[in-house]
């Protein structure tokens, strides 16, 4: 299995290796993983079906069986300001930093302690004046980061400058995230053109293959980063759509549709006047008239998990979403019997990891979900006052 997984209003997840053995499991062929001894379940038809009429109330203990606590080292030094992504490889955390004026990659080790950071703003050798994404290549082990502005740098994990290699084709302006699908072909997704999705050639630097149409609306209500990792493939959501599709090498297939009912909608059939498109507090409100939001997405061999924003007609702002792809039934949970908020920013076999910033935890975890080791921890972030560095949260699955 490759050791990495990524993080942000994030996702993630197990990318394991083809050809395994097979056993029969409930009628169905289900894959069994050499490496990590978990059953890999299919969804059914690629449709998840969710009753949002039918609410329920469950323990977070239904699902996990330990919560961890990993507050992120604060000094002078290091203060995070907004994270755009993390990626957990190989027991570290890379944390994307998108603070204006200081766009840089810090890294701590799985226990929170600072470690270094990767990037330099400037005009040098693998300097930059803006990052929008970062990877860490699995067929060449180094991580890169995006410079919008059509530049790909590629650092060691130690965050030694090796290359940098620009995006020449002026046909792409702009690229905002990045997937590697070989040594020499990407995706990049593009906000500034007609055909959003764009396969590219770097050593031809030719474009491949584009595709994806979205109307202004869709556009201006984006998620922060819109992809996750499972199985070795990435897939794709939109915060204003119930489908979700994967990404092969030659072009997008859709994956499989979250079913509402009489909740469904379809915004690219929608009609909006003219107004919105310079109007954000009117966007804002127009958005605000469809039943849900899709926050954030990801699953593993077992589950898919989803928090979702609830509009009119709900009374919490915000739901979890569990499809049990083992016994092909869905749950909506209106909220949690410990009153805390699940977000799965990472979902992987093993555990769900999320982040909170300081001043939030409370929101996420109580003392009574956690053992003696982490209520230290938890009593010892509360108690600092000063600005602190954001803390992750994993999320042990049983």
């Amino acid at each position: 299995m490759k050791s990495y997984h990524l993080i942000y209003l994030l996702l993630g997840f197990c990318a394991c290796v083809r050809n395994n053995p097979t056993v029969a499991v409930d009628a169905y062929q289900v894959e069994v993983f050499a490496e990590d001894t978990f059953a890999y379940y299919p969804i059914v038809d690629n449709r998840i079906a969710v009753d949002l009429r039918k609410p329920e109330i469950v323990s977070i203990f239904n699902y996990f069986r330990h919560i961890e606590l990993i507050p992120l080292e604060t000094n002078n030094d290091v203060l995070i300001g907004i994270i755009k992504k993390v990626i957990y490889h190989q027991n570290r955390y890379y944390i994307l930093d998108r603070k204006p004026g200081r766009y840089v990659v810090h890294v701590f080790g799985d226990d929170g302690r600072f470690l270094f950071r990767i990037g330099k703003m400037g005009r040098g050798p693998g300097e930059y004046f803006e990052l929008d994404d970062m990877n860490i290549n699995p067929f060449t082990n180094h991580i890169e980061l995006l410079n919008p502005w059509k530049f790909v740098h590629s650092y060691d994990l130690s965050g030694n400058h090796i290359k940098t290699v620009q995006i020449s084709n002026s046909d792409i302006r702009v690229v905002h995230q990045m997937i590697p699908f070989n040594e020499n072909k990407y995706f990049f997704y593009s906000g500034s053109r007609e055909l959003k999705m764009i396969y590219y050639d770097m050593v031809k630097q030719q474009i491949v293959h584009e595709e994806y149409e979205e109307n202004f609306f869709e556009q201006y209500f984006g998620n922060s980063y819109p992809f996750y990792e499972y199985h070795g493939e990435w897939y794709f959501y939109r915060l204003l759509s119930n489908e979700t599709f994967v990404l092969k090498e030659n072009g997008m297939e859709k994956a499989y549709v979250w079913d509402f009912g009489r909740y469904n909608y379809n915004v690219k059939k929608m009609s909006f006047h003219p107004s919105l498109r310079d109007d954000y507090g009117k966007r804002i409100e127009e958005a605000k008239r469809l039943p849900y939001w899709m926050a954030v997405q990801g699953q593993n061999n077992r589950y898919v998990m989803a928090q979702i924003r609830l509009n009119k007609d709900f009374k919490n702002e915000y739901g979890n979403l569990f499809y049990d792809k083992l016994k092909k039934g869905s749950m909506f949970i209106e909220s949690f019997e410990e009153k805390v908020e699940f977000r799965p920013i990472l979902v992987t076999n093993k555990h769900v990891i999320s982040f909170c910033y300081h001043g939030a935890l409370e929101k996420y975890v109580n003392k009574e979900m956690l053992d003696e080791a982490n209520r230290q921890k938890f009593d010892a972030v509360m108690k600092i006052k000063n600005e602190l560095n954001p803390v992750i949260i994993k999320y042990h699955i049983k």
